[in-house]
């Protein structure tokens, strides 16, 4: 925690430009989304007894620290056993209504949560920015839809965005480098005119031709809307009105909060906390960070800026990426081909110290 404090109050390097601006009145929504996704689960508990409220969200809490911890890496079937046990535990001690609504929300907001987490790492980052496979045409407005229903724009926006970010990374031309100051770095840059509409004509070029990625490029709002909506009439259907509520607050609003909270360590904790195994460019402060092991791959950060355009972001043993195998899996079936992996050579060359692969 006193690192991160640190790094709270640590005078940016750089200065920013003067058009490095946060726009606070224009992100008011984006503000209020976050008290609805931090603050609505809260206050929806308070309306139960205390000891219900507190043994749904110690549950919550509990679940959610199993399902993306690192360190002791429980196995598969030790997650799933202690989301069994929880399910049953909430059933006996909630009864059938309470406990359906409350086990419907935190479901909901865990799935939402890995498959928002691999569209944006597979699809808006290894496809789009970096085209580290080729697809089919369908399979690419899958990935498009899926990175949308996150709530981080369009993915012709996203890509070109990253594409500045290693063209200039820990520059000053960086839009979010942690050397701008760590809150910046993290989801300031973000509220920022300057980058809000940002293109990259590579990225247009690349697939500025797909009439249905400009249509979505338009309308990212759309997928996300209609993802609310699918989760409010889970809830709705269940017992109403309210119930509908509290789905959308937990499985749709705080999921989504916390999807942009962990893309978003990438800018800031990864390039500021943790290991590198490689020097790569000038300047450059990406680094490897097991804490983020829930980013599909992306906590092997360095490794990445190591080498971009490929797939596979783990590269030594004790390194994960829940991303790759599903990657490969989807290889094996021809749903994706050309598929760019970094070379045993690749990885050895480089290293600031030994590793063993």
């Amino acid at each position: 925690m006193l690192p991160l404090v640190r790094a709270l109050l640590k005078t940016p390097e750089y200065p920013r430009a003067s058009d490095e601006v946060v726009d606070w009145i224009g992100s008011i929504p984006y503000l209020l989304f976050h008290a609805v996704g931090l603050v609505g689960p809260i206050v929806l508990l308070s309306f139960l007894p205390f000891a219900k409220a507190l043994l749904i969200a110690t549950t919550f809490g509990v679940l959610y620290y199993i399902l993306i911890q690192r360190k002791k890496n429980p196995p598969f079937s030790v997650k799933m056993g202690a989301v069994i046990i929880a399910h049953v535990t909430l059933f006996l001690a909630l009864g059938t209504k309470l406990a359906l609504v409350a086990l419907l929300s935190m479901d909901i907001c865990f799935v939402l949560f890995f498959v928002r987490i691999f569209f944006i790492h597979s699809g808006y980052h290894v496809y789009f920015s970096h085209k580290a496979f080729k697809t089919g045409r369908w399979w690419q407005l899958l990935l498009a839809v899926g990175g949308e229903a996150a709530l981080q724009k369009g993915p012709l926006w996203w890509a070109g965005i990253h594409r500045l970010h290693h063209s200039k990374s820990d520059t000053p031309e960086d839009p979010h480098t942690p050397k701008k100051g760590f809150l910046w770095s993290h989801m300031l840059w973000v509220m920022c005119p300057k980058y809000q509409t940002y293109k990259n004509v590579g990225v247009f070029k690349d697939f500025g031709h797909f009439p249905e990625l400009v249509w979505l490029e338009r309308w990212y709002l759309a997928p996300p809307v209609v993802l609310g909506m699918l989760v409010f009439l889970a809830g709705f259907f269940l017992g109403g009105f309210a119930y509908g509520i509290v789905t959308l607050t937990v499985g749709f609003f705080l999921s989504t909060v916390l999807v942009w909270h962990w893309t978003y360590s990438i800018n800031s904790v990864a390039h500021s906390f943790g290991t590198q195994n490689y020097e790569t460019t000038a300047g450059d402060t990406s680094r490897n960070n097991e804490a983020l092991h829930a980013d599909g791959g992306e906590e092997n950060h360095n490794n990445h800026h190591h080498d971009p355009v490929s797939i596979r972001f783990a590269f030594f043993n004790g390194e994960t990426d829940f991303s790759y195998p599903i990657l490969k899996w989807f290889e094996r079936r021809d749903v994706i081909w050309d598929v760019k992996e970094t070379s045993p050579e690749k990885i050895q060359k480089g290293l600031l110290r030994p590793h063993v692969t």
